[in-house]
């Protein structure tokens, strides 16, 4: 899988120009730091754990949980453990 069709500009993420969705598969190991999107994302974890951290605190993410995050919220990962996540 080539890169995905995302642009950062002063650490805000959004999809490319023109693309109304998109979605892939991620594997974290360890952590990733704080980022925000500029697009509605959301996570369905489907293999390892890991803590996700947003502004409502720290919370394990295990196989079967669902993040919803609205644009703009900032939100990262700590102690992954081959977390595998698809995104949309």
């Amino acid at each position: 899988m080539g890169q995905p069709p995302v642009d950062e500009a002063h650490g805000l993420l959004s999809l490319t120009d023109g693309l109304l969705v998109y979605g892939g598969r991620y594997e974290h190991e360890g952590a990733l730091a704080p980022h925000t999107h500029s697009f509605v994302e959301v996570v369905v974890v489907t293999g390892g754990d890991g803590v996700h951290h947003a502004p409502g605190g720290r919370r394990r993410l295990t196989v079967g949980d669902v993040v919803l995050l609205r644009p703009r919220v900032w939100h990262g990962y700590e102690n992954c453990r081959a977390m595998e996540i698809y995104n949309c």
